[in-house]
Formats: structure tokens, sequence, C-alpha cells
């Protein structure tokens, strides 16, 4: 125990095991350990406290630094408590994993990638690349650029990222100064992100409907707050899998040009559409582009390991992001970006895409008959057209800690509640796509039935 305090693993003021607990970890009798901290109270190392545990003392700061006080007034604040349970959740042995943020293996080109990886140029992917990404890979984002929205978008205006999330972190980053305030829809994965809180940025959460961001919410938060910037994922959005409407994608630019505000377009599930489902073209393409940063990647689509992503915005502002990007960590591997280029051109990727849809079908349709059973005791949701995700209410009568806790403990599924997303009190989010159809079935019967 000594060795942990003097290590740091049991700062001062720390409770430590119960005598129980560790006379099982260590395979000894409870006296044992019940000796061993009356000899360490006794040398002023242990605070026993009746009917409140075992601490380790206070008075020992300077055996090693107060991680404590760092622990609590760092920037960077721990996950909420429910986000702490669905993690603890999902390494449960045998859980059925719906909370993923992709479909899994049997969605990834893995023979594809595999054939194109002996074809690269190992010492061109050994250095240190120029933090806007290698130039291969911008005029092949470029070019995909494009073909998605129609539009001709120069290399110099793509920088290439981490992912998808990275592109998040430095448009808040780069573009944002603490005080400033954001406006995006509600609920949305975005307020998941503990990046907002550590950057000292405010969220203006916007209302949404079935169709939606609501445009004349958003007018009005624009009215009241005049927010730095407004952030939207208009295409199988994460977490509700609506898509945003012609319609109301133009009153948005319409709104951004007249406000004079930028719009942060995450289009992370752009492509993955369910057959005869596509959805209209990304705000970038409809004229908005001196008001958007549009952000793609390419973890959703075909493997979340690459982590490659990219943003496309005017030059001075990939300019600026790339400065801000090259301060954090000297560039994305080049490995993964020469591995997306050749990717992004290779007549695979066709057949890979028009395949996805297939499978989300194949995917979607028995995890549709599966909830059936929640219908008839309340729940309600909308098919989605896309993407991954299934947002379902719940009937009234629990909290998300009781579904969530229903949900693991006596149906052996994890799911990620509403509340992670800003949502208030009965929904949840189901990756339908992770879920496999012998699986699925019978664990959300389960679930009905303890509902029930």
């Amino acid at each position: 125990m000594w060795d942990r305090v003097r290590e740091g693993a049991w700062p001062p003021g720390t409770r430590i095991p119960t005598e129980r607990a560790l006379a099982q970890d260590l395979g000894v009798h409870r006296s044992t350990v019940a000796d061993a901290y009356d000899d360490l109270a006794a040398d002023g190392l242990l605070d026993r406290r009746q009917g409140s545990g075992t601490y380790v003392h206070q008075s020992l700061w300077g055996v090693a630094p107060n991680w404590t006080r760092y622990l609590a007034t760092a920037a960077s604040r721990p996950s909420a408590a429910l986000l702490s349970q669905v993690r603890a959740a999902r390494v449960r042995p045998g859980i059925l994993d719906l909370t993923l943020a992709d479909p899994g293996p049997d969605f990834w080109p893995q023979e594809a990638l595999a054939r194109l990886w002996p074809t690269l140029d190992p010492p061109a992917m050994l250095e240190y690349g120029p933090p806007e990404g290698a130039m291969a890979l911008r005029e092949a984002v470029a070019l995909e650029m494009e073909r998605r929205t129609g539009r001709p978008v120069s290399p110099t205006s793509v920088l290439i990222t981490a992912g998808a999330s990275q592109a998040l972190y430095l448009a808040a980053r780069g573009l944002l100064k603490p005080g400033d305030s954001i406006a995006m829809e509600s609920p949305s994965f975005y307020y998941s992100l503990p990046l907002f809180q550590s950057c000292g940025i405010r969220l203006l959460p916007i209302q949404m409907d079935r169709q939606g961001l609501m445009p004349d919410a958003l007018e009005a938060t624009l009215r009241q707050h005049r927010p730095a910037m407004v952030w939207v994922n208009p295409t199988h959005h994460n977490p509700t899998g609506t898509v945003l409407s012609a319609e109301r994608r133009a009153a948005v630019l319409e709104l951004a040009a007249r406000w004079q505000v930028p719009v942060l377009e995450d289009d992370a599930f752009n492509g993955l559409d369910l057959p005869g489902a596509g959805p209209p073209a990304p705000l970038y393409a409809q004229g908005g582009s001196p008001h958007v940063i549009y952000v793609g990647t390419v973890s959703k689509s075909v493997a979340p390991g690459l982590r490659v992503g990219w943003m496309v915005a005017p030059d001075p502002v990939i300019r600026q992001l790339a400065d801000v990007k090259g301060q954090m960590d000297l560039g994305t591997p080049l490995a993964m970006q020469a591995l997306v280029a050749a990717w992004l051109t290779h007549p695979e990727r066709a057949r890979h895409e028009s395949a996805i849809g297939r499978r989300l079908l194949d995917r979607l349709e028995p995890f549709q008959q599966a909830l059936k059973p929640l219908h008839a005791l309340g729940a309600t949701w909308e098919r989605p057209t896309g993407g991954f995700y299934q947002w379902l209410r719940w009937p009234e009568g629990k909290t998300d800690r009781q579904w969530l806790a229903s949900a693991v403990h006596r149906a052996g599924l994890v799911f990620s509640p509403g509340q992670v997303y800003g949502s208030p009190e009965g929904y949840g989010r189901f990756n339908f796509a992770a879920a496999p159809r012998e699986r699925v079935t019978a664990q959300l019967a389960q679930l009905a039935d303890v509902l029930s």
C-alpha cells in the first residue's frame, strides 16, 4: 500500500479498498488486512473513519504531487457519470454493444485495403508530413468534394485531419475564443464532447423536429445571442438520424448570409444511405461555400481506425487551422494519408460504396422487426434513411439510468442514453448496423419482457 501512495496511484485523501475487498484481491484472510490497516493508521499513514471507510492520510502531501488538486482544476473535465456507466457496461463479457460509432468489421473493405497497402511507397510514409496534409491526398479530396458537391475545389482549400473529431477541435481552438458561443442542434453528438468546456465555449441548443433543425429556432438564437458560429450535422444526424430537407438547408444558408456567421457542416455520414434514399446535396454545394466549413471523413464509410478526415474552407482559414494543427501533432501520419489517397481513387471503392446501402438495409430490417414488442409497450421511433443509428423514445416511467441498467443487467445489451447528447430523459441511441440479426432479435425481445 505504501508503494501505491509513493507512486501517486493513491493520493492523500483517497478512499482505499475495504478490508474484505482487499483480502479477496490478495487471497488472504480479512484479519490480515485489518491488522495491516491498524498498523498503518498507528503510523499516521491511514485515516480510519467510522462508518465512512479508510483513507490515505491528508498529511502525506509531499510524498507525491497533489494530483487531486490537478484533477479537480484541469480545463478538461471528466466524462459525465452516465457516460462512464455506459463505458463500464461496454466491457462486460458477452454484452451486445449498440453504442458503437461504426458498423463493425463486416462493413470494412479489408481485402481491398490489404491489396492496396503493398503498392504504397514506404520511404515516403516514414517522414513527418506538412500540417496541411500530403498534397496527393489533398488533391484526391478536392476531386472527391467535386464529386459530392458539383463545385470545383482547390487542394489549397483542403486541410487533412486525424478524423472528423480533430477537425471539430481545430475549429473550436483555431477560430473561436473563450467566451464565444456556438449554436447547434439539440440533441447532438457534440454535447458528448468535452472539448467545448476546455475551450471555454458556450453551447446554444437549437430545437429540432422530425425534419431536423428548425430554421425559425436558429433565427431566434442568432437574433438573441449572436453566436460566433453555427454547427450542423444535416445528413443522417447523430444521434437522431434525421435528414435536413433541401428547403431547410437553403434557409440555414440564408440565415448565415444575413447574419454573417460561419456554418460548420459535419458531413461524416455522407454516402451511408439506404437504397433509394439519397439526401439533398451538402450545404457546401448549395451556393453557401463562402459561409461553410465542410468536414468529411472516411472513418464511417471505410474504417474507423484510419483516422483520416478533412476540412474544406477558404484558404486563409485553412492556413490558420493548419498552423494550429502543426502545433498539436506535426501532421496526420503519412502512411494513413497514402492509403486513403489510394482508396479515394481506386476502382474497388465504387463497388464498396454501392454495397454499403444494401448491407445497412439488411441490418435495419430485422432491427425494426425486433423493436415491435417495445412499440406495444409505448416506445416510439422514426425509421432512419441511412447512417447507423436508431433514435428511440421510451415509454414514460423510468429514468435513463434505470433503462440503461435494465438493458445491461437483464437483457445483455448496452445503448447510448439520450442525455449523453443533451436530450431530456426518455431517449436512447442504438447502432442498428452493429446489431447481428441472430442476437438483436432475442435480446430486444428480452428487454421488452423486462419492461413489461
